[in-house]
Parts: C-alpha cells; sequence; structure tokens
C-alpha cells in the first residue's frame, strides 16, 4: 500500500492543499421572532444554533496572537443583532444568513449552521435545519 506524503506531491498539488482548522460555537440559545403561523407573530421563540466555520489557519501559526484568529465573538454579537430585526418567517431563512456573516471574514471558507426551534411542541426537543455555505473562489 502506498501513502500519499506532502512530499510526495507535486508543486501544483501543494499550491491546492490549503491548511484549515474549525471554529465552532454549540448551543448558542438566541430569542427570535420567527415562524409562519399567526401565534408565532409578535413572539419570541428560543433558537439553537450550532456553528462551525472551516477557516483558513494563518501563515507562521498562530504564536498565541489574538489578531491571528477567526474571532467567534464577532460571529455571537451580529447573530444576537439579528434577533432585534425583525419578524423571520423560516428557520432556513434564518440559518442562511447566519452562514452568511459567518463567511464575510475572507478566511473563512466553509460555514456549517443548524438551526433549531427549541418551543416547538412539549413532545418534541426541537426542529431545525442544517445549511452549508462554501466560499466560491
Amino acid at each position: 500500500m502506498t501513502f500519499i506524503t506532502e512530499k510526495s506531491l507535486t508543486k501544483e498539488q501543494n499550491k491546492i492543499i490549503e491548511p484549515l482548522y474549525t471554529v465552532q460555537i454549540s448551543g448558542l440559545v438566541v430569542n427570535f421572532q420567527i415562524g409562519i403561523h399567526t401565534y408565532e407573530q409578535g413572539v419570541r421563540q428560543r433558537v439553537r444554533l450550532d456553528i462551525a466555520v472551516d477557516v483558513s489557519k494563518p501563515k507562521g501559526g498562530f504564536n498565541d496572537d489574538y489578531t491571528k484568529v477567526y474571532c467567534y465573538e464577532k460571529i455571537v454579537k451580529s447573530v444576537r443583532s439579528l434577533a432585534d430585526h425583525g419578524h423571520i418567517r423560516l428557520v432556513e431563512t434564518l440559518a442562511n444568513q447566519v452562514a452568511k456573516i459567518c463567511l464575510t471574514d475572507i478566511r473563512a471558507k466553509r460555514a456549517k449552521v443548524t438551526a433549531s426551534k427549541l418551543d416547538v411542541s412539549q413532545d418534541i426537543e426541537s426542529v431545525g435545519v442544517e445549511v452549508v455555505h462554501f466560499r466560491s473562489f
């Protein structure tokens, strides 16, 4: 069996390899005005967001330097701000908006967002969707 190593790749093949790391935000719960039903209008519901963003590693490494990392705090603040911008009809719309927010940083290559409404019914833990957005090159 032959194993592929970085040394066995051509220069062109090595150019397409981009080291990534994943920033995860798990269990972010925010109250959104969301839903299509009349009883959902004008009320806030808890929505849990699980977010994973694949990000380019900085050249030269992290070196324990905060300025070189993708800032999850900016994402959290943006999502919380989004909750104050009126009613969203679909959880799909919310998930897509959050994924787009995640990709505003040029270093972000892929964003996976799971958005789950938590207060739909007593016998259902949650209902939701998962979306994946890729940066187009």
